[in-house]
């Protein structure tokens, strides 16, 4: 059975992006970048909202890119390979491989899969996670902790709930890039 975690990279104070949706400066190191990669690897499929879909497509044709690093062309890999549910209301059709567009948000076809998969779901987009938390489906955060506070924007966790959350890892990256992995108690 596979365990859903929601994961993203955070501001110090809490924001996946600015109040206009930018995060230029959510751009992980290469370090960094080689950590998330090799946690792919235990990623089955993807759970996106359409904003942070349509943002991970840059990742979709990085082959026909020359000069790139060979990480940025592993990370594209895994992520093509992968395949990704993404809850739409607005997109007529998937712009990538191994893309199914769902219309409804349903938690026991998400239960589900999470009993299906012998291997994790990752959950990216804060109106999908909230959805998950809201239906009690997330089992793990792993927030990647940006030492830049945005001054506001999209908020990481929802608005008016609280989750408790047991802290299990710890990991510092030389860019000051903290991961922090917690378990969620219902």
């Amino acid at each position: 059975m596979g365990l859903l975690i929601y994961s993203m990279l955070v501001s110090v104070d809490g924001y996946v992006s600015r109040s206009d949706r930018s995060f230029d400066w959510a751009d992980p190191d290469d370090e960094t970048l080689a950590f998330i990669t090799e946690r792919m690897h235990g990623v089955g499929t993807y759970l996106y909202g359409r904003r942070y879909y349509e943002t991970m497509t840059n990742w979709a044709n990085l082959r026909t890119v020359p000069g790139l690093k060979p990480l940025d062309y592993e990370f594209s890999d895994l992520w093509n390979a992968t395949p990704k549910w993404v809850y739409t209301k607005t997109l007529a059709a998937a712009s990538t491989d191994k893309t199914t567009l769902i219309r409804d948000f349903n938690p026991e076809a998400i239960r589900e899969l999470k009993a299906s998969s012998d291997k994790h779901v990752t959950v990216e987009g804060t109106q999908i996670a909230e959805l998950c938390f809201d239906a009690e489906l997330i089992d793990g955060v792993s927030i990647y902790q940006v030492p830049i506070s945005t001054g506001g924007g999209v908020p990481f966790m929802p608005a008016d709930a609280q989750i408790d959350l047991d802290l299990k890892d710890v990991h510092r990256f030389a860019s000051g890039i903290v991961n922090l992995r917690y378990d969620v108690r219902y």
